[in-house]
């Protein structure tokens, strides 16, 4: 019941300028009001996924950004990475690659940084995806050896696997089996 109240109370003023998600989540709150933040945070992206609307993407698309600037203050990254997630499979539902590529260039990044290497993985991943829609299948060919590398240095069989049957798909559609 909290968390509906967190969501009436905020719905209208959470992402309207002047209204700061940052002063809730970093400054002198209760962790109990951080947790509910980030909470209705993770509802509305939930949302966001499930609920892919083509006459609202535009909506959805800028309430994930904005979830995306909230969530780049928070120490742990989480979060972080499933908004810029959620994000980047908007672009990809909405053939906008250049868009998903970048955000899932920033996910690999940051997952260096913080030496997360299952996001490491998974960036490629979508990298590699993203190049397979806008046919470059070369490219994506590379993106999934990259997971291949990660996933085999940091030992993550189920990646490797997974790396393993995207880049004979690449192959294939290179012509190349």
């Amino acid at each position: 019941m909290a968390m509906l109240a967190l969501d009436e109370k905020h719905r209208k003023h959470m992402f309207k300028p002047g209204f700061s998600s940052f002063t809730l989540l970093n400054e002198g709150k209760k962790d109990s009001d951080r947790l509910k933040v980030i909470d209705w945070l993770t509802k509305k992206l939930q949302s966001v996924m499930f609920n892919f609307n083509e006459r609202l993407f535009q909506t959805q698309i800028s309430d994930c950004q904005k979830i995306c600037v909230v969530t780049k203050t928070l120490v742990d990254k989480t979060l972080f990475f499933l908004a810029h997630q959620v994000l980047g499979c908007l672009y990809m539902n909405l053939d906008l690659l250049p868009q998903a590529r970048q955000v899932f260039d920033l996910i690999k990044d940051v997952g260096e940084e913080t030496r997360n290497w299952s996001q490491v993985i998974q960036a490629y991943d979508w990298i590699g995806r993203t190049l397979q829609l806008g046919h470059d299948y070369k490219n994506a060919c590379k993106a999934f050896k990259l997971m291949l590398q990660v996933a085999w240095a940091t030992n993550v069989p189920e990646f490797e696997v997974k790396a393993f049957q995207r880049i004979s798909k690449q192959y294939f559609y290179l012509q190349n089996i």
